[in-house]
């Protein structure tokens, strides 16, 4: 529909600015059954189809059964799978190096198949600055993309991190993307209200 086309237009319009500058954040709202995560999706698949080269698309999802639990879990989700997109060799060199607490959680979720926060040991601003030099150093080369699905189940401290992030898109050029109702934000008080 002219719509959707007009929307994933305007996707494409972000990303091409996050390629020329400082990064962006982007949302879809809408109500569910629209079609937010399939528009993006879309989005994403013909970008990774048709140029490969040109970014990393990480995608995190927040899920209602873990709501309110399971600090930073879309994260770890996300970051995992840019290590396992078409740059992922370079990726995951570049976290080991720079983001330290984030990859051996990573490598620690896919051997055990356990979710858990990243270690109660690491200082919550070291796991910020790690992954600001890590996105900051990949994103230098090819843009990032982040795509969180269903913000409107986020933890709060996925919720910070985000938060942490688009303050700093003036040295990373990275694109988040994320999906969220509306009505269930107001009706939670969701702490994505003040984000976004």
């Amino acid at each position: 529909s002219v719509g959707r086309l007009w929307e994933r237009a305007q996707l494409q319009e972000a990303f091409e600015e996050v390629t020329r500058g400082p990064g962006l954040m982007v949302c879809v709202a809408g109500e569910s059954g629209l079609g937010k995560t399939t528009l993006v999706e879309e989005f994403l698949q013909q970008l990774g189809a048709t140029t490969p080269w040109r970014a990393d698309i990480g995608r995190g999802r927040c899920s209602e059964r873990l709501e309110g639990t399971g600090a930073y879990l879309p994260f770890l989700e996300a970051l995992e799978n840019l290590m396992q997109g078409p740059g992922g060799t370079a990726v995951a060199r570049l976290m080991k190096l720079l983001a330290p607490t984030w990859y051996t959680q990573i490598r620690t979720l896919s051997e055990n198949s356990a979710a858990s926060a990243p270690e109660k040991a690491s200082s919550l601003e070291r796991l910020k600055r790690e992954l600001i030099a890590f996105l900051q150093e990949v994103s230098r080369t090819r843009a990032v993309i982040l795509f969180f699905d269903d913000l409107h189940w986020a933890d709060a401290s996925t919720v910070d991190l985000i938060n942490y992030l688009a303050v700093r898109f003036d040295v990373i050029h990275a694109l988040i993307l994320g999906t969220y109702r509306p009505e269930d934000l107001r009706l939670s008080k969701h702490p994505f209200l003040q984000v976004k």
